[in-house]
């Protein structure tokens, strides 16, 4: 986080702010490092300002002050805040409590000759923010760091040349290399927020399976309300089965994505980390809807499917490959909205998905799939 003063700042009573405490150690410095006798009024003050500071923000961990003018930049730690312990879900979707680092700044009035320089300044607060709030642990304070270690080479270097009377060659050419420090920043930032990103939508996922369970039994008794819930029925299985074959179909093809060379699934780690449970939680349940929807379709004559091929194999893997891959699916549900709406011819090739048993006494021949065939993903008719 970030925390930016000046010197019209207005405090609460009893706390310094870090302008505050910035002029009150600008002070104490010159004196410090004059000859003359340090005043022990200005001693106090600046401890005062310090002791009062610290206690509002946290110990100051790393800090730069400017010794010409009084400006500085520093990063604290603050304890975390004791949070009333909530119910079992509330703990696991919150944010688990750590150190709060912050990175206070006061430079106008050493970078008012100096606009490019305050410019350069203002994009390291605005990667302080993203870190500060969007990265956790080692991430956070690595990032955290590496911007105070930007913001203070910086302040360096305007104390070093006097940037009111550097030469715009070296002042351009020093702004341009600060500038590919903070890209590289910002890259990191964009790295490690994805990957925790991904972690808590895996778990989101996951959590996504306790929802599932509650609607399998609601399905049951609901089913059981017509008499007509047998656990031995081939259709009753096949049912169950297909829901699992869905969400296990949906969960397979994140990790698949997320562990291919390509790394083609993107997902916005600025969203808030009960944001990434809930999106993760809806994609196994999304799966087992279209796991279930296939089997209905697929048990229907709207495909062109031979009775004998309509086996427990063929729909838990139709089921699968539904909830695993999302675009097939579309495909063929709107092949079959075509043939129900007339838009379209229905096939007339047998389609199948799975090779027929073999028979004794004859070897095992794979069941042809026709060309242009829903299930085969070309029967996109009417779309």
């Amino acid at each position: 986080m970030l925390a930016q003063a000046n010197g019209s700042q207005q405090t609460l009573e009893g706390h310094a702010s870090f302008s505050q405490l910035v002029r009150a150690h600008h002070r104490w410095a010159k004196q410090l490092h004059g000859r003359n006798r340090i005043d022990e009024q200005t001693l106090e003050r600046y401890q005062t300002a310090l002791a009062d500071f610290e206690g509002a923000s946290g110990p100051i961990i790393d800090a730069y002050w400017c010794v010409e003018e009084a400006s500085a930049v520093a990063l604290t730690v603050r304890a975390p805040e004791h949070r009333v312990a909530g119910g079992f879900l509330s703990r696991l979707v919150s944010r688990p409590p750590e150190p709060e680092l912050r990175l206070h700044r006061v430079t106008d009035w050493v970078t008012v000759n100096a606009p490019p320089l305050a410019d350069v300044l203002h994009s390291c607060d605005i990667l302080a923010i993203k870190a500060g709030e969007g990265l956790e642990g080692t991430a956070r304070r690595v990032a955290m760091h590496w911007v105070l270690a930007v913001e203070t080479h910086v302040l360096g270097f305007v104390e070093r040349s006097h940037a009111d009377r550097v030469d715009r060659k070296e002042l351009q050419a020093f702004v341009a290399g600060e500038r590919a420090e903070l890209e590289q920043i910002e890259a990191y930032i964009n790295g490690s927020g994805e990957r925790a990103a991904r972690i808590y939508y895996i778990q989101g996922m996951l959590m996504g399976i306790l929802p599932l369970l509650a609607l399998g039994f609601l399905a049951a008794l609901l089913i059981s309300l017509f008499d007509a819930l047998d656990v031995h029925d081939a259709g009753i299985r096949s049912f169950y089965a297909c829901a699992v074959a869905g969400a296990a179909g949906a969960v397979v093809s994140v990790l698949s994505r997320m562990g291919s060379e390509k790394d083609n699934f993107a997902i916005d780690h600025e969203m808030s980390r009960q944001g990434l449970y809930t999106l993760g939680a809806y994609r196994p349940i999304v799966g087992s809807i279209f796991g279930v929807a296939m089997y209905f379709l697929a048990s229907t004559s709207l495909l062109q499917i031979e009775p004998k091929t309509k086996s427990f194999a063929f729909f838990v893997t139709v089921a699968f490959l539904s909830g695993f891959s999302e675009r097939w699916t579309r495909v063929i549900l709107d092949g079959a909205q075509s043939v129900i709406g007339g838009e379209g011819e229905k096939p007339e090739v047998t389609v199948v998905g799975v090779p027929e048993p073999a028979r004794d006494g004859e070897s095992r021949q794979p069941v042809q799939v026709a060309p242009g065939s829903v299930l085969e993903g070309g029967g996109d008719r009417g779309a």
